[in-house]
């Protein structure tokens, strides 16, 4: 048996026991490595290399073996509990980006990047003046179906789906919404998803990523410091009820606190919706049988919600694999009743890819599910840092595919054009063509 076909079946649900105990993990490595033409170091970098292109299965493979594995300086966090654990213990593990969020903001920080402190919790209570949860029905509804119904209407019968209307959106959205030019909303787009990169991926520190991000962080707040200085108060828009209090003396609303906080929020919309659109997308169409239940949600939507099918896509298909957290002291994490210890500086990966595919306390966890329950879902995190906007993103996902099949019954292009590609971490490409609703091109 190759170490391949080992993966392979400890993935499909055998268990290690289950194996030929003539060929346990160690030895498959041993032989793996005594095959490679560069020998056990050209071995491990290969592997190293195929785990980075293969994170899903790579962490399968550890929730199964072992849910909590540390090594060295490095906790891989795999099962739901222990997950949940990590992120509730925001004063244990902290968030790595706290120290790259004082670079893009010049030094203020942003508040999901901050602990459990004074001006985070200030300044997380400021933000929920300006984001209304009923602006959803007044605002935001009305705005991303229009957006996407003009973006669509600029389209031919076949189109790329990700630059051409996937990655449109957001932007023109946010632009609307928080009262910015929308002639800048390319611009928008490349800035935002340099600096999440920077923020939420990059855990080696690369030079040039960082020098990117350096120039994208004083682009932006350029940019927002004059769309703030030039916002009337009478704006019914995130900048202008910023404006607003702030002309009325209440604390927390002053130019550039509001510019440094609804800075980290464009980062934190612009490129994840796109990205969670498109591999929502990507994951619905991948076979026939996918396709057509895809398809049947969308048919069946006045009796139970698209967007909780949708909600389901994305839990199956997440925009990333997990989380980095860092060990702020000597701790544990809770995992199957136990307690597994983890040093002060300890870098803590916590797969939430995994924990919302436990059996053990997600049910069916595989299967699609209409009315799951919420406390399944691990999709924007958990906790302090919980993602600020998932409630016009849920919404937001659900009107880009929904709007979509509205147009017509879209359909990737055959072949390599119907792929989802990337560059980067980000969706670049994937085709599609229009069909009609008996199934004809258009």
């Amino acid at each position: 048996m190759s170490f391949s076909t080992f993966v392979t079946k400890l993935v499909e649900g055998k268990s290690f026991e289950d194996l030929n105990e003539s060929h346990p993990l160690g030895h498959e490595l041993d032989r793996e490595a005594d095959k490679h033409p560069e020998g056990f170091t050209g071995f491990v970098h290969s592997l190293g290399t195929w785990a980075k292109e293969h994170p899903d299965t790579i962490l399968t493979v550890l929730h199964k073996l072992r849910p909590v594995l540390t090594i060295k300086q490095v906790s891989v966090v795999t099962s739901f509990d222990g997950v949940r654990d990590v992120l509730s213990k925001d004063h244990d593990f902290a968030v790595t980006y706290g120290s790259k969020m004082e670079m893009i903001t010049d030094g203020a920080g942003f508040f999901l990047g901050m602990d459990d402190n004074t001006q985070g919790f200030t300044d997380r209570t400021n933000m929920q003046m300006l984001f209304r949860r009923d602006d959803i029905e007044r605002l935001i509804k009305p705005s991303i179906t229009a957006l996407c119904q003009a973006q669509l209407d600029k389209q031919g019968d076949s189109f790329n789906l990700v630059e051409d209307y996937l990655k449109p959106i957001p932007a023109l959205f946010a632009a609307e919404y928080f009262g910015l030019q929308p002639d800048k909303h390319q611009w928008l787009i490349k800035v935002t998803q340099t600096l999440f990169e920077y923020l939420f991926i990059d855990v080696v520190n690369d030079k040039d990523l960082a020098q990117e991000a350096k120039q994208a962080a004083a682009e932006l707040r350029q940019q927002l410091d004059i769309e703030i200085a030039n916002t009337s108060a009478d704006a019914d828009t995130v900048l202008g009820r910023g404006v607003k209090l702030h002309q009325a003396g209440v604390q927390g609303f002053d130019p550039v606190r509001l510019r440094n906080n609804v800075l980290g929020l464009l980062i934190g919309l612009v490129p994840t919706i796109a990205k969670s659109a498109a591999m929502a997308f990507d994951w619905a169409t991948q076979d026939d049988t996918r396709e057509a239940a895809f398809y049947q949600a969308y048919e069946n939507r006045a009796a139970q919600p698209f967007q909780q099918y949708v909600c389901e896509l994305t839990r199956l298909n997440p925009i990333n694999p997990g989380l980095f957290r860092k060990a702020a002291r000597d701790t544990f994490v809770v995992s199957g009743g136990s307690a597994h210890p983890i040093k002060k500086d300890t870098l803590v990966f916590v797969s939430t890819y995994t924990a919302m595919r436990d059996a053990r306390f997600v049910k069916q966890p595989e299967q699609l599910m209409y009315n799951r329950a919420a406390s399944d879902y691990l999709t924007y995190g958990f906790g302090l840092h919980a993602c600020f906007g998932r409630y016009i993103s849920d919404f937001h996902v659900a009107q880009l595919l929904e709007s979509l099949l509205d147009k017509a019954h879209y359909q990737r292009l055959q072949g390599a054009a119907g792929n989802l590609m990337f560059s980067g971490v980000f969706p670049s490409q994937l085709m599609v063509k229009a069909k009609n609703n008996a199934g004809e091109e258009l």
